[in-house]
């Protein structure tokens, strides 16, 4: 395997917990079990990926950090798009 699969592969096989979680995106463990309960999860445009193993929620780290960039260039579009308006508007 090469070393850019390899990385690739840990990226993905990295198993993290919900404090592990929240102190990558700067919440609290509360806010990130919050973003799993089933109805916010039904209601949200970009849900958090998770995963049931041994009775336990956990995160790959993989998902998450591809989670987080969605959920980032999605921001930064919205963003825009009100600061466009926001001009013509003047």
């Amino acid at each position: 395997m090469t070393e850019a699969n390899t990385s690739s592969v840990t990226k993905y096989k990295s198993i993290m917990t919900f404090a592990e979680v929240a102190e990558m995106l700067r919440r609290t463990v509360s806010a990130v079990k919050m973003m799993t309960r089933a109805r916010r999860q039904n209601s949200d445009r970009h849900p958090i990926p998770f995963r049931h193993i041994g009775g336990r929620v956990v995160f790959l780290r993989g998902e998450i950090l591809d989670w987080r960039e969605r959920v980032f260039e999605y921001d930064r579009k919205q963003q825009a798009a009100r600061l466009a308006l926001k001009k013509g508007k003047r």
